[in-house]
């Protein structure tokens, strides 16, 4: 399970990594600015692409787990 902790040593760095970039941005001009925050877009994608499959393979589970063991009703 992703830790979603905002304090966690990952997202700690992460955000004074972007921090840090958007102050060389600034000093740099725009076109770097906008290069940085495109390459944070993408990381954040992927993140939310790792999530959703850890979703997904959980539904599949829950899924299976009914259809093995919960009866069918009759008439439903």
């Amino acid at each position: 399970m992703p830790d979603n902790d905002w304090r966690s040593h990952e997202r700690w760095r992460a955000i004074l990594e972007r921090r840090l970039n958007e102050i060389g941005s600034m000093v740099k001009g725009n076109q770097s600015f906008q290069a940085d925050r495109i390459s944070d877009l993408l990381e954040q994608i992927d993140e939310i692409r790792k999530e959703l499959a850890a979703v997904k393979d959980r539904q599949d589970k829950i899924a299976l787990y009914v259809k093995e063991n919960v009866p069918k009703r009759n008439g439903a």
